[in-house]
């Protein structure tokens, strides 16, 4: 076995003994070993400054500040915009308020993102959202959902979960050195 595959079954063994989710599983393995001579283990992985805040897309648009006006439909308002001068590229920082808070980046710049992006949007009311689209309301099982496409073909799924959805940390995680199968609900 290799020690890989042996570090995956202690974190999915820890997880089973202290029914914990996988991220803190995987710290509590980790950590003592960012303290030992010759780890090659990052002490910052183990740093709270070091931990990510925000996670911010970028959405490759054709014209930003018109994008921008179509993402006010969802709920975002623009921040601020920049550009190096004026015959380059524009980036406009949208934000949507609410529990956690959405911030996305509308790119002009061919380098920063790929035409086609899904992004998954979670929302209180998904059904508010869906009269002001005009489109039906599908629901997975985990969520009441509808897809959109903006004007640049970025591609969203707005969701509101339903009552009945778990939490991920009930998941079990699968090792995918030993299943091609999906991980299945811990219980």
């Amino acid at each position: 076995m290799t020690r890989q595959r042996a570090f995956k079954r202690r974190i999915r063994q820890h997880i089973e003994d202290r029914a914990i989710g996988y991220a803190a599983a995987r710290a509590e393995l980790v950590a003592p070993a960012a303290h030992r001579k010759g780890s090659n283990v990052s002490k910052q992985a183990n740093d709270p400054s070091a931990v990510v805040e925000e996670n911010i897309p970028f959405m490759r648009v054709a014209d930003a500040r018109a994008a921008a006006a179509w993402y006010r439909r969802l709920g975002f308002q623009k921040e601020w915009e920049h550009q190096f001068g004026p015959d380059f590229p524009t980036t406009v920082s949208i934000a949507r308020s609410g529990r956690a808070g959405t911030r996305l980046f509308l790119s002009e710049h061919t380098g920063d993102a790929t035409p086609n992006t899904l992004v998954y949007l979670r929302v209180a009311d998904v059904d508010a959202l869906a009269d002001e689209f005009d489109v039906e309301v599908q629901d997975s099982g985990w969520a009441r959902e509808i897809s959109l496409t903006d004007p640049d073909g970025n591609r969203l799924r707005v969701g509101t979960p339903t009552p009945a959805t778990r939490p991920v940390d009930e998941f079990r995680y699968a090792d995918p050195e030993e299943s091609s199968e999906p991980a299945e609900p811990a219980g």
